[in-house]
Formats: C-alpha cells, structure tokens, sequence
C-alpha cells in the first residue's frame, strides 16, 4: 500500500464479425460465458444455417475470435458431434449428435402431453399408435403406443425402421420431393 494504486481497465466491445439472416444467426454467448455456453452456441449456428459451414464462415456469422471458434471446433469434433464434409474443408453435425438431438425429443415426448393424447388415441380405435419423424432415410419413433392385441410388432420410442418398412415411412416417401428421396431405400 506504499503510493499503489490499482486501477480497473475494462474491455473494449467488440463487434459483430459477420451479417446472416435471422434464420441463421444463433444467439451469441455472453461476453465472458463459459467454453460450454459457447459450445452451444456454435452448435446452434451451424444447425440453424442448414449446411455445412467452414471455419471462416463460422467466424464471420459468430462474435468470437478465430482461435476460440477453431479451439471449440476441434473440441466438438474430438467429442464426436462434429465431423467434416466429404471435402474436409466444412463442419456438419455429427451421428452422435444426431442421436443425442433424437433421444432429447424422445425424452420430451414422455414427459409431454403427446402420451395421454396418443394412449386416449389407442383406447378409441383400438390399434398401436406411433408418433415418428423423418431421420434420413429411416423413421425414428419419437413415442409409441402400443395396443393389447396378441400379436405385435414391439418397438420403442427411439427405435429407428427404415421407411418402406413402415406404414409412416411409407406416406412420408409418398410425400417427399423426389430430389429428397433414398436412392436405396
């Protein structure tokens, strides 16, 4: 305490790097936020641009620097929720991430209204009932109520059944572009 003074430098804003339409833009992590919250949101950038971005397209669409967004990068994809294109060059979501994502659904679905409608569903008409959604050339079940008939197929909620296997596969092939269709279904 001998003629020391302290003073507090606060830090410059920084400014946004980059302009993307709303659709695309995630909402950026506070300043000082933790690696998780930043993780987040770089995951959530790149699933709302609906392509695969490349670092600097990353940068530019992020207020971050281009050593956080790198570093964040390579760390998602260690942990096997990102992975490059073909081209090696652009960032997708991962399998694992894919599969995560399908399992929260799930997990909300349980604990949502959808189950009391789906089993009012099945009392009424007396047949199972499924609730599933498009997950590439398969449907994943997202909740699944089955009847009490002897005899049935056993799936649960999570469960994936390539589409010409199943009735929903199947009016979800009868409705999709033919640009989007399986090659192989």
């Amino acid at each position: 305490n001998q003629g020391c003074t302290v003073r507090q430098v606060s830090k410059p804003e920084r400014k946004p790097r980059g302009v993307g339409s709303a659709a695309m833009v995630a909402e950026d992590p506070a300043p000082g936020s933790s690696a998780l919250q930043k993780g987040f949101a770089l995951l959530e950038h790149l699933i709302a641009a609906d392509r695969a971005l490349t670092l600097a397209e990353l940068v530019a669409g992020m207020d971050m620097p281009k050593a956080t967004v790198h570093r964040l990068l390579i760390t998602l994809e260690a942990a096997q929720l990102l992975k490059r294109d073909l081209s090696g060059k652009r960032y997708v979501p991962s399998d694992r991430l894919t599969r995560f994502s399908l399992r929260a659904v799930v997990f909300a679905a349980r604990m949502s209204p959808i189950l009391a409608n789906l089993e009012r569903l099945v009392a009424e008409i007396g047949e199972s009932v499924n609730l599933g959604v498009l997950a590439g050339s398969s449907v994943a079940y997202v909740q699944r109520v089955e009847c009490n008939w002897p005899l049935r197929t056993h799936l649960s909620a999570g469960s994936r059944v390539p589409l010409h296997c199943t009735a929903t596969g199947k009016l979800f092939l009868a409705l999709m572009p033919v640009a989007r269709a399986p090659a192989d279904p």
